[in-house]
């Protein structure tokens, strides 16, 4: 089979349908090179879901923050983009300073919880941790897997906010995340445009332009990200037939696709200067 794939290479480049399942030979062995590593220990797994609560927190708070200054005019994008970038190089300081905590990948964190779930202290400090929502949409991504959730426990999130919204709702909420996406992408475009000087790395732009569009929603309509995320798996069959839903979704990789091409081409431009 390696020979064929070896001769068929140019062939098989372009070709979806193999991409597809080479992404889903990659996951089964990431899972499968997981689930042969040994558990770390129930203390240690503990101490990081409490260093992931602490940081999810923190986070939450400050995009907060920054949302209610940026709507009050408080500070203009560009003294978000300088906050949201020293927040985030204060962040990743914080990680290194805790080089002693276990490295697990998402494969390792759920194989560890399934180890640990009947534990008090872990059920109460995993759903603190937000490891939850990202796990649920690696499991909508990768399907092979989420069948192992049905002798799983339950989703702590799922008796939450998240189960009681309307799909209807959720398409609300997906339009306005774009709206509000869409204002600050063009309030970055004109801070470019008066300040040319001025460094847009792409990750800090992309994520402050979520995270500040996410803090509009739960604003509006009391929803935060990880309870909008989850009511989407709980309707994904019916937002696929949406066509509101379809738009807004499309609008949202269109902008993110936008601000990735902005930042290159500011990066470009800047050297040329």
């Amino acid at each position: 089979i390696e020979q064929a794939v070896i001769r068929c290479e140019s062939a098989l480049e372009g070709h979806p349908e193999f991409a597809h399942y080479t992404e889903q030979l990659s996951n089964m062995m990431q899972h499968l090179i997981g689930a042969a590593q040994p558990r770390v220990q129930k203390a240690e797994f503990v101490q990081l879901l409490r260093h992931m609560a602490d940081s999810t927190k923190k986070a939450k708070a400050f995009a907060k923050k920054l949302y209610e200054d940026y709507r009050s005019k408080t500070c203009n994008i560009g003294d978000a983009y300088r906050r949201f970038d020293e927040f985030t190089a204060e962040v990743a300081e914080a990680a290194q300073q805790n080089e002693d905590l276990p490295d697990l990948s998402p494969v390792e964190l759920q194989l560890c919880h399934d180890e640990y779930r009947d534990d008090e202290e872990v059920r109460c400090i995993w759903e603190q941790s937000g490891v939850e929502t990202s796990l649920m949409m690696q499991d909508s991504m990768n399907p092979m897997f989420s069948g192992s959730g049905s002798s799983g426990p339950k989703s702590p999130v799922s008796d939450g906010k998240g189960n009681k919204l309307k799909c209807s709702e959720v398409v609300e909420m997906q339009e306005l995340m774009v709206d509000e996406m869409k204002r600050m992408t063009e309030q970055v475009m004109l801070c470019h445009r008066d300040d040319p000087g001025r460094t847009w790395k792409a990750e800090v732009t992309i994520q402050m332009v979520q995270a500040l569009a996410s803090a509009a929603v739960e604003r509006r309509y009391g929803t935060s990200a990880e309870e909008m995320t989850l009511a989407g798996f709980q309707h994904a069959q019916m937002l696929q037939r949406n066509e509101r839903f379809a738009r807004a979704s499309e609008k949202q990789q269109e902008i993110l696709m936008m601000l990735a091409r902005f930042c290159g081409q500011d990066i470009s431009s800047g050297s040329r200067e």
